[in-house]
């Protein structure tokens, strides 16, 4: 107890200084002839990945949870039924009530779930599994001449995947319906192809591919554009003459991450804790109407987590896989799955807490909630490959071999999952874009297969789980004007 208490002091010291210097600047909206100006200083996000992915009205009261607080935007939320997974993206400016939401969050999901009862093909140490903190960098005015063309918009996605995904859905609506009319799928330029496109004419496919595409791409511009309630684009003019808003990353090393790093040591010192008085008054208060479910705090106490510390909010840096790895969250994947009442699924393993004790937090694991590991680290882009009639032996293969532990690309982890019940993915997590992008995962991972012998189409195009740095900024940006908006 008393290192506890010591963390809190530290903390409670640290933190008003770190956030007073650098993360006090609230959402900016400035007043120009006919447009608003939005920009964003120092900005903060944190995933917050909770077990549920399949029932929609707990979903859409952690929802409400994580939309509670003010001056914090829930830019997006990903729900991923097949993983029974949930990630919630939270951002804000001000690093004390983006820490308030997440706790709040985080203890409705431990008040609402039972880890006993989840059952997934994704692994999971937690109710709250895990929990990330991210410097996004900002959005800053900048005349329209020095954005030049970065701020207009182009006729093609901004990410190439996005495109290539585009182009392989329409293959295999072209492959579908060649089965259909009994016509063998081939590769272009082969006659099955030639035939498919005089059926497609006859059923009106090219006149719908055009039409899609031409959708995909205004919606593309409009993204970009990035239209808000009650201004407009996020480019325009005033009396100082035409300017954009354009996105600038975070500085690189300790620089950009120590706030996110003393945030991830607070959140988890809460988390480490039963309620306390000093969130419980901000969570006691309901987040929807009077005729609504209660709101969860209304439901009891919160147990305390044990918690892992990883990245900048450890010492030592260690990364978020070296924890997990001796954790056995690795261990049991080739079992296809894990189930809180199943003893040879279960996971985590109450006997790894003995052997691998927690940084904060009981060492006795709660069993309705399992534990929770935070961490503050530079933007981590989750990909996902579906791959097409492929084993789970050689998608495990797959994995190892575009990881940088397997020998592969480098930032790169990967494992391979049962994602529904008839494919399997590799889930890459891509430490650091500018080494190894998403393209540079999607060819490697065609070249491994076609070296393997595989089938030409067994490597699907991939996604991501989540959006860019930029792109949450912008949503935030959004979510506040249409906010300010409606208060008048």
């Amino acid at each position: 107890m008393s290192v506890m208490n010591a963390c809190s002091l530290s903390l409670r010291s640290l933190l008003p200084r770190i956030c007073n210097r650098r993360c006090t600047l609230p959402l900016v909206l400035r007043t120009y002839a006919s447009m608003h100006a939005y920009e964003l200083d120092s900005a903060l996000g944190c995933n917050v990945y909770i077990s549920e992915g399949r029932d929609k009205e707990l979903i859409k009261r952690l929802q409400a949870e994580a939309s509670a607080t003010e001056h914090v935007a829930l830019a997006n939320v990903f729900v991923d039924a097949p993983y029974n997974r949930t990630g919630f993206t939270l951002v804000s400016t001000h690093a004390d009530l983006l820490t308030a939401a997440v706790v709040r969050l985080s203890r409705a999901a431990l008040r609402l779930l039972d880890l006993r009862s989840h059952a997934a093909t994704h692994p999971r140490l937690g109710v709250v599994d895990h929990i990330s903190l991210h410097p996004l960098g900002s959005l800053v005015k900048r005349p329209a001449a020095a954005a030049g063309a970065a701020a207009a918009p182009s006729p093609w996605p901004s990410h190439p995947e996005d495109h290539y995904h585009h182009h392989h859905h329409h293959q295999h609506q072209h492959q579908h319906q060649q089965r259909q009319h009994g016509h063998p799928p081939g590769p272009p330029g082969q006659p099955g192809h030639q035939e498919h496109g005089r059926l497609g004419q006859q059923h009106g496919g090219a006149a719908l591919h055009q039409r899609h595409h031409y959708h995909h791409q205004v919606a593309q511009r409009q993204q970009e554009q990035q239209v808000v309630p009650g201004g407009g684009a996020l480019t325009g003019g005033g009396a100082g003459g035409a300017y954009a808003t354009v996105w600038e990353p975070p500085p690189p090393g300790l620089a950009g991450l120590a706030v996110a790093a003393s945030c991830a040591q607070y959140i988890a010192w809460h988390l480490s804790r039963e309620d306390d008085s000093e969130l419980a008054a901000a969570a006691q208060q309901p987040s929807g109407g009077g005729d609504g479910p209660p709101a969860a705090a209304a439901l009891g106490p919160a147990p305390a987590l044990p918690v892992y510390l990883y990245g900048y909010a450890h010492p030592t840096r260690r990364c978020l896989s070296d924890v997990r790895r001796e954790l056995g969250y690795f261990r049991r994947a080739a079992d296809g799955g894990w189930g809180g009442l199943s003893d040879t699924q279960q996971l985590p393993d109450p006997g790894d807490l003995q052997r691998f004790p927690p940084d904060l937090g009981p060492v006795e694991l709660p069993p309705q909630s399992g534990l929770v590991t935070i961490g503050a680290v530079p933007w981590v882009v989750n990909y996902n490959v579906p791959l097409q009639d492929v084993d789970m032996e050689e998608a495990k293969w797959l994995a190892r071999a575009v990881s940088t532990r397997g020998g592969g690309l480098p930032g790169v982890e990967a494992m391979a999952l049962q994602h529904s019940d008839d494919s399997v993915e590799v889930a890459c997590n891509l430490l650091d874009e500018s080494l190894s992008s998403p393209h540079a995962v999607q060819a490697r991972l065609e070249a491994l297969a076609s070296a393997r012998g595989l089938d030409q189409w067994a490597v699907l195009w991939g996604y991501r789980t989540n959006k860019s740095p930029e792109e949450l900024l912008r949503a935030a940006v959004a979510l506040e004007a249409e906010a300010a908006w409606r208060r008048g």
